[in-house]
């Protein structure tokens, strides 16, 4: 519960509705509105990056438009979310890992303590962060033992940035 509302806090804080454009996530949030519009990456524009932040953030331009939210500010609440969520899930592996509530906070502390983990995803869809959420889940799944989950989330984690591989290769020791 605390570890909750101390996420919620600290991710709620990042001015998402006036955060200024900035780094190459504009680019992302441009590519993402495009393939919300039906373009495929690589086939009707060309961009070097892995694919998965630009139809992450256009499935969620597409429901901020089914909610009537512009689609710029669901995307960048829809990220900040998942930078909450990757932030809960580091609560989760510290308590398991430590079997301990205290250790799980202090775990949670140095990803409260970054700005830029919650100030980038308030500008937009971020590359790298899905990646760390998937191997955080897979993390979580190779605990349970629930191996084609852990298979599932290191091929996305891949399509999110190549380091991704890691994952896979974590999930194969395990």
């Amino acid at each position: 519960m605390v570890a909750t509302l101390l996420v919620l806090l600290h991710f709620g804080s990042f001015p998402w509705l006036d955060h200024p454009l900035a780094t190459d996530v504009r680019c992302f949030l441009y590519y993402a509105a495009r393939t919300a519009q039906g373009a495929w990456p690589h086939l009707d524009f060309f961009e070097n990056k892995t694919p998965l932040a630009f139809f992450v953030g256009a499935g969620l331009d597409r429901l901020g438009s089914l909610l009537g939210v512009e689609g710029f500010y669901a995307v960048r609440l829809g990220y900040l979310g998942l930078a909450a969520l990757n932030a809960w899930l580091a609560y989760r592996i510290h308590s398991r890992l430590w079997q301990s509530r205290v250790a799980g906070l202090l775990g949670l502390a140095p990803y409260l303590a970054v700005p830029i983990l919650g100030g980038l995803p308030a500008i937009g869809n971020v590359p790298k962060l899905l990646m760390a959420v998937c191997a955080s889940g897979a993390a979580l799944m190779a605990a349970r033992r629930s191996w084609c989950w852990v298979g599932v989330l290191g091929g996305l984690a891949i399509l999110d940035w190549q380091v991704g591989g890691l994952v896979v290769i974590a999930g194969c020791v395990a």
